[in-house]
């Protein structure tokens, strides 16, 4: 379901769910012809996800070379690439998890700022966003699913779109699940044995910045973390009381600084406060991903998606 988006397509369709208008292209040079015609579609990769993440064509001066230098990445695989290609809509996700087709009453849901921050919120789940939920939970009982889930939903005035399933522990933000849930190796464990426990907060909110060096591509990353309670290390190991992290995918995200609070306000303090206490080689995070978050809250708000901690843009750096 989450390796195969047209398969996913088609179980949403049988389960009678929404499905968002959408194009399967074969090959890259199909998608060129679509691309330079086209502006503003977001472009998705089945299969071999770590050829390529989402990415958002805008333009086709920005996108040509980045699809250059895909189609020589993909060789002559690149005849037979899946791509499905979509419409942009406001994105929000519920993020939780799943035994056989039942989930937790009051899972965590937030807004991503793609590979660079997350706001999630503890307040109850938009009727709308659990029925939609609810729903692919049946599809996984299918399977006998028991683990953990994240959805993206796409959302309009009218209707919502399911697009992708995450089934495992994306980051973001399951690193913000770590520092927010009380009892998660209970939920981890009892799901496994088909029991399903409700999570229990430490907070109302959680907000994360993604921390990214790209030395990590191809080296292992020495680290100094000051707060290391916040501070949450792909790959982590220590050599001698020394912090490193280790990364097997050639990805510079390697981790994530986390605030949790019960006001939106204190959990991206806390967040900087973590980032800030982090020193490694060619650091980088994008310390404006929060507002770009919190715009999409706004957006999401207008559509009737209740975000009960309104945000506060000017009082955010």
């Amino acid at each position: 379901l989450e390796m195969d988006r047209w398969l996913l397509k088609e179980k949403l369709k049988e389960a009678d769910m929404a499905v968002a208008k959408s194009q399967l292209i074969m090959g890259v040079e199909e998608l060129r012809k679509l691309l330079k015609k086209e502006k503003d579609r977001y472009v998705k990769f089945s299969y071999f996800r770590g050829s390529m993440e989402t990415y958002h064509h805008l333009e086709w001066f920005a996108t040509e070379t980045w699809l250059n230098d895909l189609a020589t990445r993909l060789g002559p695989y690149g005849k037979l690439a899946a791509f499905v290609v979509e419409e942009p809509i406001v994105e929000v996700g519920v993020d939780t998890y799943c035994v056989g087709s039942k989930i937790p009453e009051n899972p965590m849901w937030g807004y991503e700022v793609k590979d660079a921050a997350f706001l999630a919120t503890t307040d109850p789940l938009p009727d709308r966003l659990l029925q939609n939920t609810q729903a692919f939970a049946k599809i996984l009982g299918e399977y006998d699913y028991r683990g953990p889930v994240s959805t993206e939903v796409r959302v309009t005035k009218d209707e919502d779109y399911f697009i992708d399933a995450t089934c495992r522990m994306p980051s973001p933000p399951s690193e913000i699940q770590c520092a927010l849930i009380e009892n998660l190796a209970e939920i981890i464990w009892e799901g496994a044995n088909g029991r399903l426990v409700e999570p229990e907060f430490k907070a109302r909110y959680g907000a994360q910045l993604v921390l990214k060096s790209d030395w990590i591509v191809e080296h292992p990353l020495g680290l100094e973390i000051g707060e290391p309670e916040n501070v949450f290390i792909h790959g982590h190991f220590k050599i001698d009381g020394k912090d490193y992290a280790i990364v097997p995918e050639e990805f510079p995200e390697f981790g994530g600084a986390v605030g949790i609070g019960d006001t939106m306000q204190d959990a991206i303090k806390e967040a900087f406060l973590a980032v800030e206490s982090v020193q490694a080689y060619q650091l980088r995070y994008d310390a404006s991903a929060f507002r770009d978050a919190m715009e999409c809250i706004e957006k999401g708000n207008k559509l009737g998606l209740d975000w009960h901690g309104k945000p506060k843009l000017k009082k955010i750096a």
